[in-house]
């Protein structure tokens, strides 16, 4: 991403003052915005990118580590 629009072009279009807010919240440095509120910002009906790369990651751990997973055929 390079431009604050291009986190969520609809929700800024619906709502331009909060790009304005978070903009100028973060001194325009795109690279310097929270996890959590890039996240939440990216978010239109359910997670966005950044969200449901980290909820697949957390769940694909939780399997692989998971010794009784019934996909595990190292345990029988």
């Amino acid at each position: 991403m390079q431009n604050w629009s291009d986190v969520n072009p609809e929700l800024f279009k619906r709502n331009p003052d909060l790009m304005k807010n978070v903009s100028a919240l973060y001194g325009d440095n795109l690279d310097d915005v929270d996890l959590y509120i890039g996240g939440m910002l990216e978010s239109t009906d359910g997670p966005g990118e950044l969200f449901t790369a980290i909820i697949l990651e957390q769940f694909t751990r939780l399997r692989d580590a998971d010794r009784f997973w019934f996909e595990n055929v190292d345990n029988e």
